[in-house]
């Protein structure tokens, strides 16, 4: 039997600004994110680092006027990294 308690603290930012492009009538925009995540407590010795960071830069689309149950589908590329991390993804994310 055993327990852990997981706690973390995040800061979180995106930055969307139009591209000058226009797709389905409505503007391309490019999007820039940064995340810092402190891992405390049992997290921290369980995961082998305490703290890890997140660059990202990518397009959104704003679907509204087509597609009825989305109003944006972005594509992100992120570039993660801390103490012993290090590591890409690619992210897709609709907003409902």
């Amino acid at each position: 039997k055993g327990s852990a308690l997981a706690q973390n603290l995040n800061l979180w930012s995106r930055w969307r600004a139009p591209t000058g492009l226009r797709a389905l009538q409505r503007p391309i925009r490019y999007v820039l994110e940064f995340t810092y995540s402190l891992y405390l407590g049992d997290q921290e010795d369980l995961l082998g680092y305490n703290h890890l960071c997140s660059l990202g830069a990518g397009l959104e689309l704003d679907t509204s006027a087509y597609l009825y149950f989305t109003q944006r589908i972005r594509l992100i590329a992120r570039y993660r990294f801390g103490q012993n991390v290090s590591g890409w993804a690619v992210g897709l994310g609709i907003s409902f």
